[in-house]
């Protein structure tokens, strides 16, 4: 529920309403774990057969192993992770105190 924001007090650019401050930190807490979560999976999400490192002309590519791709499970605790993120952060800044 929003804190209700009183036109009559003087604005404090410090004073975030405590449903706000909430919200902000549970979207941070999502973005952490779903880093966290990233680390664990293969780097592409569809199998891939990788590719080797080259060196061209003094520049450096670096090479990808193979990978089997993520499991039905981890794509779909990603997507889940990805999507409370995605709503926490719709909540965070649509919240009616941004108006002000």
């Amino acid at each position: 529920m929003s804190t209700p924001v009183s036109d009559s007090a003087p604005f404090d650019p410090h004073a975030f309403p405590a449903d706000l401050v909430a919200a902000q930190r549970k979207a941070a807490e999502l973005y952490a774990a779903l880093r966290v979560f990233q680390e664990t999976l293969p780097w592409s999400r569809e199998p891939h057969p990788g590719f080797p490192q080259e060196t061209e002309r003094g520049r450096e590519r670096p090479g990808r192993p193979a990978t089997p791709g993520w499991t039905d499970a981890e794509a779909a605790e990603f997507d889940g992770l990805l999507g409370e993120l995605r709503n926490a952060t719709a909540k965070v800044q649509s919240h009616p105190w941004w108006g002000r």
